[in-house]
């Protein structure tokens, strides 16, 4: 299916039709720049990586992983090859990540230019080309990249399966291609399963309602197809829940209960949390106000009712992922929200377009669809560029090497170092590679337990040379603020050093490294001199609460 304004609005609209490739290219520059930037990993992609570097291939893809962490088997397969062949490090673990946002990127044009009319294709492409977390995530040692890219390869492959406008037969190859691509993408992306499902229920719809001399064929064809997905998507699915601890699982459902559809009969207002929550989806991860966010889902509602009209099986293939998303929420089997819930952007900004084209085609002045093409593509045009200006890349979230190279070159052999728990993951990654001379204390996460803290600060008393490296924190609970406190009532802050860097929303981040002298502070009892209440750990929200132990 395509959409068409009028017969001479291309023509009219050349400037627009011409934008389309420049907006790639310079998504993909973007996407290059912030690659060969090689910003240190944060601490959720280090976590990730010590998974990847430091077991066997067999190890990471039959065990579960460690630190609460979750992967598709066929991305951490992809990240162990690189890292055995270009060695570990950032740009070989982000290598994958990369081409998949490029690939992501080309993939949603040509799945445009067969939706769209030509001047509509900006709409679409400039939010995905300039957006900061689509930059940032595509050097990124996460799956997020490859999720959104796998999700608009299913998408071209169920949009060419569903045309029943074809007279002849899909080719074997394609018939086999089709089929293929379903059974490895849901070994890739734990959320194509939720991608497949979708489609493979529009594709038998679909088919259902075919009419013609196509139409046994045609089922046959779907059935094979939808068949070959359902099957390896049940094996992926149950790979995945193996490769997930209890514990792990639980602290995934705490930390993304904000995900979860609170559908109830009883509750008529929860009826409104889809929309709400697309317009957070596309407002968070594309840098956009959360009003415009909102104005983009209105308008994919607009989309799904044009296409509904004009080519309702095109309708069905852009929709049920989301309805099957949406229905994986309300059950509690996977959140929508935030990154795991932006394979659907894509979608969504295709239905968004198309609201657009309507809206235009539906002017009646002279010119007036022109204008209002150009005016909907201007606007877009320069959101996305405010955004792109309030948080530039490069994206450095947790910039943790600079202070490390400070530490190596200034820590001595008899030296301590405590290394804060949201610091641990990244130090022990670069400590792995090149070991540092201070001898290193991992300190524990004890969130609402300060006592804890400061019990393990105290274990340092009478240490002439003590190193403290922080990073990943969460400032609302002042925790580093209240350790250099007891610190400085203990000794002398001798040395310090602040890594200042930025993150995709233009927030600083920071990393910091102090040296205390405390030989003035003889050791004491553990039970003595606590200087600070505890904070009970039920005023901790639950998702912001320490992972379970041993995870």
């Amino acid at each position: 299916m395509r959409y068409q304004l009028r017969a001479d609005d291309d023509a009219k609209h050349a400037v627009l039709t011409r934008l389309a490739p420049t907006l790639v290219a310079a998504g993909i520059a973007l996407r290059l720049w912030q690659f060969f930037a090689r910003s240190a990993l944060w601490t959720d992609e280090a976590t990730i990586a010590n998974n990847i570097v430091d077991r066997s291939l067999k190890e990471l893809i039959t065990a579960p992983l460690g630190h609460n962490q979750a992967a598709p088997v066929g991305f951490l397969f992809i990240e162990k090859l690189a890292a055995m062949t270009l060695g570990p490090n950032e740009l070989a673990l982000r290598a994958y990540p990369l081409l998949s946002s490029i690939l992501a990127l080309v993939l949603l044009w040509r799945v445009a230019k067969r939706l769209l009319p030509a001047p509509s294709i900006p709409i679409v492409l400039a939010p995905f080309a300039f957006a900061p977390l689509l930059i940032f995530h595509a050097a990124e040692v996460k799956q997020y990249s490859s999720d959104v890219a796998i999700s608009i390869a299913l998408l071209l492959v169920a949009l060419e399966a569903s045309d029943v406008d074809a007279i002849e037969p899909l080719p074997t190859w394609r018939i086999a291609l089709a089929a293929a691509t379903g059974a490895l993408a849901v070994w890739l992306s734990q959320p194509a399963v939720l991608v497949v499902a979708g489609l493979g229920v529009a594709l038998a719809i679909g088919a259902l309602g075919a009419r013609g001399q196509r139409r046994a064929r045609q089922r046959t064809e779907l059935a094979f197809i939808v068949g070959v997905w359902a099957v390896s998507a049940l094996a992926a699915t149950i790979v995945s829940l193996h490769h997930l601890t209890p514990n792990a699982h639980r602290f995934m459902s705490t930390f993304w209960s904000d995900g979860f559809w609170p559908l109830s009969l009883r509750h008529p207002s929860s009826v409104a949390w889809p929309v709400a929550h697309t317009a957070l989806l596309l407002g968070s991860q594309l840098g956009l106000p959360t009003s415009i966010g909102l104005a983009c889902a209105l308008l994919a509602a607009v989309g799904i009712v044009a296409t509904w009209r004009s080519a309702w099986r095109t309708s069905l293939v852009l929709v049920m992922p989301l309805v099957i998303a949406l229905g994986a929420s309300a059950a509690a089997l996977y959140p929508f929200a935030e990154r795991l819930a932006l394979f659907l952007v894509p979608s969504l900004l295709l239905l968004a377009a198309i609201g657009v084209a309507e809206i235009a085609a539906s002017v009646r002045l002279k010119s007036g669809a022109s204008v209002v093409m150009a005016m909907a593509t201007i606007f877009v045009l320069v959101v996305e560029a405010q955004a792109l200006y309030a948080a530039p890349p490069v994206y450095r979230r947790e910039e943790i090497t600079p202070a490390i190279a400070y530490l190596r070159r200034a820590s001595r052999a008899p030296d301590a170092s405590y290394i804060y728990y949201g610091a641990e993951p990244a130090y022990a990654f670069y400590n792995a590679r090149d070991a540092l001379p201070a001898r290193a204390t991992m300190g524990g996460c004890h969130r609402g337990d300060s006592n804890a803290y400061l019990a393990e600060l105290d274990r340092f008393r009478g240490r002439s040379r003590v190193w403290l490296l922080f990073a990943h924190e969460l400032p609302r609970l002042h925790e580093r603020e209240m350790m250099l406190t007891h610190l400085d009532s203990l000794g002398t802050k001798r040395d310090s050093m602040t890594v200042k860097g930025r993150d995709a929303s233009g927030n600083a981040t920071y990393v910091r490294l102090y040296l205390y002298d405390l030989a003035a502070s003889p050791p004491i009892d553990s039970t003595v001199a606590r200087a600070t209440p505890d904070s009970p750990s039920g005023m901790i929200e639950p998702r912001l609460q320490c992972s379970p132990p041993g995870e």
